[in-house]
């Protein structure tokens, strides 16, 4: 079993206290209900069918998590957008809590089958996911999270595969790795769904349509800066690397970026154009959008908990 645990993720900055039947038994502490669950944000490369992963344990504050009852095998390009796959819900001890770690297993998914967590091309090869983690990685997160007595939470995990999944440097063994264990840190994030809020609209491309994928970026309000998020140093670096989360435009002009901290952003419009080497969607252009809702403005989109922002906005121009 310990062959097959490659990759730890802990997430630090949680507040849940998950325990086992026997301790909730015995325990005389005020408790909650939390419900736990796991989404994704879109990734770069038209050539990915699927990304899997398979996790084998969660753990809160070091403790087995027992409303995660089976090994769990998940294709995350299924949870985008505001969808969520649930993980588990259970008992949890009022008040304040630290962390959470996810038992990632890339060696045997759920089934007993090679490679538990796997990227799937559209040639429907499988490649299996490196891990770089070797020890738990923890994050430390801006706000705590509360678990009242006799209430119930749900907290969201956003795994963000843009970001912690890139094409491997220089593994022979695979074309796909987890990032760096400081990578992921800063690229997973945990959201307390009762304290968040969404924005959603629709995008026309205006004169500047394009054959293309366009995806809504959306930043906290002034850490937008162009020169350091678009014009990277290598070719595996991230752009677009501080958006709290992204979205990709749908057929229909449609976008939707949910699980947002209630506070104010900025939304900044670019398209891909696929790369016909190896079908990789390469940055092409950054646009300058207008709002067609009145009073909102693409860099000044103010979100409130357990609410939505609607922008829709139309393309008048080319920056990049």
């Amino acid at each position: 079993m310990a062959n097959q645990l490659m990759g730890i993720l802990s997430v630090s900055g949680m507040l849940l206290f998950f325990t086992s039947c026997d301790y909730l038994k015995d325990s005389k502490e005020p408790r909650g209900v939390a419900t736990l669950e796991i989404t994704d944000a879109p990734v770069d490369d038209a050539n990915v069918n699927g990304v899997y992963i398979t996790i084998s344990e969660i753990k809160v504050d070091g403790k087995v998590f027992a409303g995660f009852e089976n090994k769990m095998t998940i294709n995350l390009l299924d949870y985008q957008n505001g969808s969520t796959k649930l993980l588990g819900t259970g008992n949890v001890d009022a008040g304040n809590h630290k962390t959470i770690t996810l038992v990632i297993d890339t060696e045997v998914d759920e089934n007993g089958d090679s490679p538990g967590s796997f990227v799937l091309t559209n040639d429907l090869t499988k490649h299996k996911l490196i891990s770089n983690a070797q020890n738990d990685i923890e994050i430390d997160l801006q706000k705590e999270f509360v678990i009242d007595a006799s209430g119930s939470s749900k907290i969201v995990i956003d795994f963000d595969l843009r970001k912690t999944i890139r094409h491997t440097l220089s593994n022979e063994s695979s074309d796909f790795e987890f990032v760096s264990e400081v990578e992921l840190e800063n690229s997973i994030r945990v959201i307390n769904h009762l304290n968040s809020g969404t924005i959603r609209g629709t995008y026309d491309g205006g004169v500047f349509q394009t054959s293309g994928k366009v995806v809504a970026y959306v930043y906290k309000k002034g850490e937008w800066n162009p020169e350091s998020e678009i014009f990277i140093q290598s070719a595996n670096e991230l752009r677009f690397k501080k958006a709290v989360n992204s979205s990709a435009v749908d057929a229909s002009g449609n976008y939707r970026l949910p699980f947002l901290d209630a506070g104010e952003y900025e939304i900044h419009f670019v398209s891909y154009e696929k790369n016909g080497a190896d079908d990789r969607m390469n940055f092409s252009s950054l646009f300058e959008v207008s709002s067609l809702t009145q009073g909102i403005s693409p860099t000044s989109v103010t979100v409130d908990a357990q609410s939505e922002a609607t922008l829709n906005v139309i393309v008048i121009g080319k920056i990049i």
